[in-house]
C-alpha cells in the first residue's frame, strides 16, 4: 500500500494505477510488492472529519462524499491531525517491540482471541505471503469474561508484550474508536436513514480490533 499526503479539505481524487511488478523501477512503493504478480497501487479517497457530527450543512456534504466513496471504492481513509501525541507514541512503542528478537514477540499470542504478534511471511493474503510483521490488538477481555468462558471465537485476553505498549496501543484503538463513531453517524445521514445513531448502536460492546503493522 501507498500513500500520499493530500491537501484538499474534503476529499482527494482517487487514482489507480495497474502495472506488472517486474517493471516497477522508479515507483514509489515498488520494492515491498511481491514479484511476478500484477498490482494495484491505489489512492485512496481521504477525508477530514468533524470535531462534532452535528448534522450541519457541511456535515451533510460530507456525509454524502463518505457514502459515496463507500459505494465505488468500498473503502476510505481518513486523517489525522499532524504531530498527534497519540498516534505518535503509539509509533514509537510499535517501533520498539519490532525491534526485539522474533523468539521474544512470537510468544505474544493469543489463539481465544486472535490477538498478538504474525511474522513476516506467515499470513497469507490472496495466495500472497504478506511480508509486513503485524501485532493484532483486540478488545482486551479478562478470562472472567461470561463470553471467554463460554469460547466465543476472537473474545479473550490481548497478549500485550509490556504495559507501555498496552497503554499506548490502547490510547490509540479508544481515540480511533471516536472517529469510528463519527464515521458511522455521518454515513446513516448520508443512507438517509431516520435514527442518526442506529449505525452506532449495532457496534455496541462489539468486537474490534486494530492491526500494527
Amino acid at each position: 500500500r501507498v500513500s500520499r499526503s493530500v491537501q484538499k479539505r474534503f476529499v482527494s481524487s482517487a487514482e489507480v494505477i495497474t502495472f506488472d511488478t517486474r517493471h516497477l523501477s522508479g515507483i514509489p512503493g515498488a520494492a515491498t510488492l511481491p514479484p511476478h504478480h500484477p498490482s494495484h497501487i491505489a489512492y485512496a479517497k481521504t477525508f477530514e472529519l468533524p470535531e462534532k457530527v452535528t448534522g450541519s450543512a457541511a456535515d451533510r456534504l460530507l456525509d454524502r462524499r463518505l457514502v459515496e466513496a463507500w459505494r465505488e471504492d468500498g473503502i476510505l481513509q481518513v486523517s489525522i491531525p499532524s504531530g498527534n501525541q497519540v498516534l505518535q507514541n503509539a509509533t514509537l512503542k510499535s517501533k520498539e517491540f519490532f525491534a526485539q528478537p522474533y523468539a521474544q514477540k512470537s510468544v505474544c499470542v493469543d489463539y481465544q482471541s486472535f490477538a498478538g504478534y504474525i511474522a513476516s511471511g506467515e499470513e497469507l493474503t490472496d495466495g500472497i505471503r504478506d511480508y509486513s510483521e503485524i501485532f493484532t490488538v483486540t478488545k482486551d477481555l479478562p478470562d472472567s469474561d461470561p463470553r471467554v468462558q463460554q469460547q466465543w471465537p476472537c473474545h479473550g485476553p490481548c497478549p500485550w508484550p509490556s504495559k507501555p505498549f498496552d497503554g499506548a496501543m490502547t490510547n490509540l484503538m479508544n481515540y480511533m474508536g471516536d472517529y469510528g463513531e463519527k464515521i458511522l453517524k455521518l454515513t446513516a445521514y448520508g443512507l438517509g436513514l431516520e435514527d442518526e445513531n442506529a449505525l452506532n448502536k449495532l457496534t455496541e460492546d462489539g468486537w474490534h480490533h486494530m492491526r500494527i503493522l
